[in-house]
């Protein structure tokens, strides 16, 4: 596998970009947030006081990108209490791992990932559904798109055998809607973008490239008119989980977007720029957080990261 086109590859290339498309002024306030959202005994926080690990995974994201300082001993100690994770759930499971992985890289190799791939492939077994693809729970009847992509992701990245193609693209199929969208779980009548993004993700990584351009001819139409994209055909308002996932499979995808929606969802993303330094998920939400403030930085390094602009984000401090 080219390493470029590695997930995870292509993440750090998309936040690097964005860094480096916003003035020292905004990257300061950034950095703020971030660095005050690590916890005293490791980990990041989340919307709590306490250490959160889905949030840590973004923190860890933003913290060595930015090359924000840290105490990385007391993130190690924080991760080493979930041991292997035998009590998580999958998702939260594939998050201790991509924790181990990046606090490998932050510390330049001082601290070792304990997650060599014969190891993760032992531990994400149990995780494997009865029909295909991972769930979120163990001896699942039947795999969920989410947790299918995020443990592919996984495997990939530690060189270990994927799934067979045939067991992926039956849960795919299964998890269509009728009107072109992936849903999470069968039945569901709406798609998801963050999902179908997801399905363009894994149908590209198995060279399914016809499949995966039918979904993002569903993607474009989540295109909000004002910038953004909307989680679905029902919803009125865009959000940045559903614009940042989107704009990755349309980068995949080379699917274009007029210059005019460009600029539109920049002052987007500029409005969901919190007073404190992070960003909210969408134009009602009040509070900022990692995950967020993550996905801004992917969405403009998406957008602005070839053009070099160095315009200050605008919001209303």
């Amino acid at each position: 596998m080219d390493p470029k086109k590695l997930f995870n590859n292509r993440l750090s290339t998309y936040l690097l970009a964005g860094i480096k498309s916003l003035p020292d002024e905004s990257l300061d306030e950034i950095r703020r947030f971030i660095t005050k959202s690590l916890h005293p005994y490791g980990g990041f926080r989340g919307h709590g006081s306490s250490a959160d690990l889905y949030y840590t995974t973004f923190g860890l994201y933003c913290a060595t990108a930015l090359k924000i300082p840290a105490n990385w001993e007391q993130t190690r100690d924080f991760l080493a209490r979930y041991e292997e994770g035998e009590e998580l759930d999958l998702v939260h499971l594939l998050c201790l791992v991509r924790c181990w992985k990046m606090l490998e890289f932050a510390t330049n190799g001082a601290v070792k990932d304990p997650f060599p791939g014969p190891v993760l492939e032992k531990i994400l077994e149990p995780f494997l559904a009865e029909e295909g693809g991972f769930n979120k729970g163990i001896g699942r009847q039947r795999g969920t798109i989410f947790e299918t992509f995020l443990a592919v992701m996984a495997l990939d990245e530690h060189g270990c055998k994927l799934p067979p193609q045939e067991d992926v693209t039956f849960i795919i199929q299964e998890m269509k809607t009728r009107w072109g969208g992936y849903a999470n779980h069968r039945g569901l009548r709406i798609g998801v973008t963050s999902v179908t993004a997801a399905v363009i993700t894994l149908l590209h990584r198995y060279g399914l490239n016809d499949p995966a351009q039918e979904a993002g001819q569903w993607i474009l139409k989540q295109m909000h008119e004002k910038g953004g994209l909307k989680v679905n055909e029902l919803s009125v308002i865009p959000d940045l989980t559903s614009t940042a996932t989107a704009l990755m499979a349309m980068d995949l995808l080379g699917l274009g977007y007029s210059e005019e929606w460009r600029q539109n969802t920049l002052d987007f993303i500029g409005s969901l720029w919190s007073g404190d330094g992070g960003f909210c998920g969408h134009i009602v939400d009040k509070r900022s957080d990692l995950e967020h403030t993550f996905y801004a930085l992917i969405v403009l390094g998406i957008l602005q990261g070839n053009t070099r602009q160095t315009a200050p984000l605008s919001a209303d401090h």
